[in-house]
C-alpha cells in the first residue's frame, strides 16, 4: 500500500484552506507542539506528530520526539488518514496490509501507528494528529478517545487561529501577521544569503468608490481584488496581507527584483482587465499602483532591517501613485 486513497475533499481546496490557516513547512508552531506532547505523554508514546496534506507531501507542523518537515506523500502513513478523512489504529504494521510501506519496511520502520484525521474551521480535513512507535502496542477504547479529543484540541486552535491572523473581510493575512511572516522570511533569507522582495500595493481613487457607493460596494471591491491577488501568488512561500484600507502588500522570498516586477505588473494587468466599475477614474475602471523593493545581497541584509526594506516598497509605491498611478515602482 504505497498510495494514499483519494477523500471526499479536492486537493486545490485543501490547499487553499492550509494557505489561509498559515500552516507553512519549516514553521514550527510552539502552542500546537504542546497539544502533540500532551497527546504522546498521555498516551505513553515516544513519537507525535501534527501534520498536514498538501499536494505531494506531509507537511510537519508539529511534533514530538522527531524533527521531520515534510516527507512525500506516498512515505507517510498520515497522508492515507488526511485523504481517506478516517481514523487509523495499528497494532502490529508488519501484520497488516500496510506491512510494505516505506513507513513501515526496514529495522527501525514504524510497528504501532494510531492516526486521527484533523479538520479546519470550515470543515475541511486537512491533516492529521498521530502516535506511533517502533514496537506493537494497543490502545483501549478511552485512549483511542483521548487521541480524539487531543484532535479536537488542535482544531479549536486552529479556529482560534483563524480569527487571530485573517483580515475578517477579505480573508487575507491581517497586518500583524504579515509583519510577522515577513521579518521570518527576512530571517531566513539572511542566513542563507537569499532573496526577499517586497511589494506595497494601492487601490486607485478607492475613497471616491466609498464616497460615490458606499462602503458596502467598497468592501465587495476589497474582496474580489484580494482574490484577484491570490490568484496571481499561489506559492506555498508567497505572503499577501491586508496592510490597512485598501492597501495590501506581499512577501516574496527567493524571487529576484526583476521577476517580481514581472509578476506585479501581470497582477495590475489583471485587476484593470477585470474592468471593475470606478467612474471616478481617469479609465473608468479599477487599478492598482505598486511599489517593491528587494534585499538581495549579504550587504543588503546586514545594512537594513526589514522595517527598511517596507519603507523603500512604500515609498517606491509613493512614487508610482505620484506618477499617474496605474503603474509599478521599485
Amino acid at each position: 500500500m504505497n498510495q494514499a486513497k483519494t477523500g471526499t475533499v479536492n486537493e486545490n481546496i485543501r490547499r487553499d484552506v492550509i494557505d489561509a490557516l498559515n500552516l507553512r513547512a519549516g514553521i514550527r508552531e510552539p502552542s500546537l507542539d504542546r497539544v502533540v506532547q500532551i497527546a504522546a505523554t498521555a498516551l505513553g508514546s515516544n513519537h507525535a506528530a501534527f501534520s498536514v496534506l498538501y499536494g505531494k507531501q506531509q507537511i510537519y507542523i508539529a511534533s514530538f520526539g522527531a524533527g521531520l518537515n515534510a516527507v512525500p506523500r506516498d512515505s507517510s502513513i498520515c497522508a492515507q488518514v488526511t485523504a481517506t478523512e478516517q481514523p487509523l489504529f495499528l497494532e502490529d504494521a508488519l501484520a497488516t496490509e500496510w506491512r510494505d510501506h516505506p513507513a513501515v519496511q526496514g529495522p527501525s520502520g514504524v510497528r504501532f501507528y494510531a492516526g486521527i484525521p484533523v479538520r479546519s474551521p470550515s470543515g475541511e480535513t486537512v491533516g492529521t494528529l498521530c502516535i506511533y512507535d517502533y514496537l506493537p502496542r494497543k490502545l483501549t477504547i478511552g485512549q483511542r478517545r483521548l487521541l480524539g479529543e487531543c484532535a479536537g484540541l488542535i482544531e479549536d486552535a486552529l479556529s482560534l487561529r483563524t480569527l487571530a491572523v485573517r483580515d475578517g473581510l477579505t480573508g487575507l493575512l491581517n497586518r500583524r501577521a504579515f509583519d510577522v511572516r515577513v521579518h521570518a522570511d527576512w530571517r531566513r533569507a539572511y542566513r542563507g544569503n537569499g532573496v526577499l522582495t517586497v511589494a506595497m500595493l494601492d487601490i486607485d481613487y478607492f475613497k471616491l468608490i466609498n464616497d460615490r457607493f458606499g462602503h458596502a460596494v467598497g468592501d465587495e471591491v476589497l474582496r474580489k481584488v484580494a482574490r484577484i491577488i491570490e490568484q496571481h501568488f499561489r506559492r506555498d512561500m508567497d505572503s499577501i496581507g491586508r496592510y490597512g484600507g485598501e492597501e495590501f502588500a506581499l512577501a516574496l522570498p527567493e524571487v529576484s527584483l526583476k521577476m517580481a516586477v514581472a509578476r506585479v505588473d501581470e497582477l495590475r494587468e489583471a485587476i484593470k482587465s477585470a474592468k471593475i466599475p470606478n467612474p471616478d477614474s481617469p479609465l473608468g475602471v479599477l487599478t492598482m499602483s505598486a511599489g517593491l523593493a528587494c534585499a538581495d545581497s549579504p550587504e543588503a541584509f546586514a545594512q537594513f532591517k526589514v522595517s527598511r526594506l517596507m519603507l523603500l516598497a512604500d515609498e517606491a509605491l509613493y512614487r508610482a501613485k505620484s506618477n499617474g498611478r496605474d503603474r509599478v515602482e521599485f
